[in-house]
């Protein structure tokens, strides 16, 4: 899928050029020359497999090669040994339960995040610690870049087929690492099924990201006013989460959980209380079942998602205790999970 096009060598021009083919999220990028793209892929170790077709990325459904994500992946500013984690979050976006397509489409400002867990983010240094969903000098930025530029000049959801109304800043990157060895319960991934020597790559759909600090004192229980906010933010009237479907996101700080787990919560038992919580009575929906969902109601109560095991809890941050947050899902967005692309697999 990749092309040639002969150049002028001016930076401003080159940079304006791209933006005038709608090839760029807005802000500046590393111009793919030939050179840098061989060299790059050289080191990413995937140099023998540039040509190997991980699938079509809809809306064009184009056959996306190696060396395609390798060209998006340089544009961003990721570094060569970054793209076995962008390969990983494509193929899990290409699974039919992210139904990609309404993604790419959609009015709502749904956005993929991207959650890391395994030995890739010590070896990466992705960060998972303070300002892990912001600025800073781990590589989260440029991943996440990597794969707004891969939805758009691969799938080809430009602004033309993007239709969502404000967008968020998530959709120009979201990618942060499980604070594994600050946590007090088991890696995400391997919750999910996954071996902890694993590394591997979870994409959520998800709407707007609200911060929630949770109103209790350092010696007062966290457990139910923590339950009461998050369940309550869950309930928010108008958000896609009313397919009763989709996987909710909370991002919990280190020092949260350290004083969850004290206080006898295990990720499964969280989910379930929050899953509860979460519920609406149906007799409050004053104005019926609108906009047209497919809510799930069971004892007269509207379900946030089909089940507990759907809410998915992560693990990351600076260890205070004080803040976290929630990310709702985007209607029927499932959280799909692939292990890290290495240049093994494809032996």
């Amino acid at each position: 899928m990749s092309v040639s096009v002969q150049l002028d060598n001016d930076e401003l021009e080159l940079q304006a050029y791209f933006r005038a083919e709608d090839m760029t999220d807005g802000l500046p990028i590393i111009v793919p020359t030939r050179d840098r793209l061989e060299r790059f892929i050289a080191h990413s170790g995937f140099a023998m497999h540039r040509g190997f077709v991980i699938g079509g990325i809809p809306p064009l459904n184009a056959p996306v090669t190696i060396e395609d994500v390798a060209v998006v992946c340089l544009m961003a500013g990721a570094r060569p040994q970054d793209l076995g984690v962008v390969l990983a979050a494509i193929e899990a976006m290409l699974d039919p339960a992210f139904t990609l397509p309404r993604v790419q489409a959609t009015t709502n400002p749904c956005a993929p995040v991207l959650f890391i867990n395994g030995p890739v983010v010590r070896e990466l240094g992705i960060g998972s610690s303070n300002h892990a969903m912001g600025p800073g000098r781990h590589p989260n930025g440029a991943i996440g870049r990597s794969i707004r530029l891969a939805l758009r000049n691969l799938g080809g959801a430009t602004d033309e087929v993007d239709h969502s109304s404000l967008g968020q800043p998530a959709k120009y990157t979201c990618c942060l690492g499980e604070a594994e060895d600050r946590s007090p319960w088991e890696p995400y991934h391997v919750s999910r099924g996954f071996r902890p020597e694993q590394s591997v790559v979870t994409v959520a759909g998800i709407e707007n990201i609200v911060n929630v600090v949770t109103t209790t004192g350092r010696h007062i229980e966290m457990a139910a006013p923590f339950i009461y906010q998050f369940g309550r933010l869950m309930q928010c009237i108008g958000t896609n989460i009313f397919d009763s479907n989709g996987s909710p996101v909370i991002v919990i700080t280190p020092g949260q959980a350290r004083r969850l787990a004290e206080e006898g919560y295990d990720r499964k038992r969280l989910q379930a209380e929050l899953f509860d919580a979460a519920q609406i009575p149906l007799d409050v929906m004053k104005y019926g079942n609108f906009p047209v969902c497919k809510w799930s109601v069971r004892n007269g109560k509207i379900l946030p998602c089909q089940g507990a095991d759907d809410i998915r809890i992560f693990v990351a941050g600076g260890d205070e205790a004080l803040h976290s947050v929630c990310m709702n899902s985007f209607t029927a967005v499932i959280a799909c999970s692939r292990e890290v692309w290495t240049p093994q697999r494809l032996q």
